[in-house]
């Protein structure tokens, strides 16, 4: 059992730890070590335990170049299935249930979890045809429609902590394996607003989606249609993205709503 001096320094090394991620959140270009210990008034022994202990977690990361430290992608897991403090879900589930019985295929929505678009809710299609898009189960962020959905409009700094170190794994003979198609493909997901997966991940199997973003027009995740190559062709695929953003606009709608109602 800790003593009160105990639990005194833990609290202490808490709020100290939340006091550097606020002042890496507030600096564009991150801070130094020295800059944080002035900014905070903490002592450096203190500052170097909880910058590594950050760094170590995932939680910030560290330039090499400039020794400046930021805010990492891990703390995006913080946040899987938040939306200005409400569950995002409790609004997209019922649009995805729409989605699915208009367009009779799958709709999915996804969060990014570390280099995984995981899915976190999920509206069957009312047909017999089925596919492995349960809810929880993560796929790669390089191959999905959901992942280049969500990467194409990261931030530039977020787009290359998440390449950090990358494997870009093949899946079928059609997944991108290299970084430069990769980018490209976020480049032409940008032009175009949707992203396709043209069975990267599972052969004969295809899938849509389109970004979904936040009250501050940050990316938070996307939604998603799957189904089978023979349903998602080159000819019906702009006409299944369409539906696909229209509901998407109508979500982001609701969600600004929604946090209006929660700021008031």
């Amino acid at each position: 059992m800790q003593s009160p001096k105990d639990t005194l320094g833990s609290s202490r090394a808490i709020l100290r730890a939340l006091a550097v991620l606020e002042a890496l959140s507030r600096k564009k270009g991150g801070m130094t070590h020295a800059e944080l210990t002035r900014r905070l008034k903490i002592p450096k022994s203190s500052a170097t335990y909880i910058l590594s202990t950050l760094l170590k977690t995932g939680y910030i990361k560290k330039d090499a170049l400039s020794a400046r430290y930021s805010l990492g992608l891990k703390l995006l897991s913080l946040s899987t299935g938040l939306l200005s403090g409400f569950d995002i879900r409790e609004v997209v589930l019922p649009h995805l249930g729409v989605l699915a019985k208009q367009t009779r295929l799958t709709a999915h929505l996804a969060v990014l979890e570390g280099k995984e678009a995981v899915y976190i809710e999920k509206a069957e299609a009312p047909t017999l045809i089925r596919v492995n898009t349960n809810a929880g189960k993560g796929v790669e962020a390089h191959a999905s429609a959901v992942g280049k959905a969500i990467a194409a409009f990261l931030p530039r700094v977020e787009v290359e902590d998440l390449l950090d170190g990358y494997v870009f794994k093949r899946l079928t003979p059609k997944t991108i394996v290299s970084k430069d198609r990769f980018l490209k493909e976020l480049e032409l997901v940008r032009s175009r607003g949707y992203a396709t997966d043209l069975e990267e991940v599972s052969e004969g199997v295809v899938c849509l989606a389109v970004p979904l973003f936040n009250s501050s027009q940050r990316i938070e995740a996307a939604i998603g249609l799957t189904g089978t190559s023979a349903q998602l062709t080159s000819s019906t695929i702009p006409h299944f993205a369409a539906s696909l953003q229209d509901t998407a606009h109508k979500i982001s709608r609701e969600l600004l709503y929604q946090t209006t109602l929660k700021r008031r």
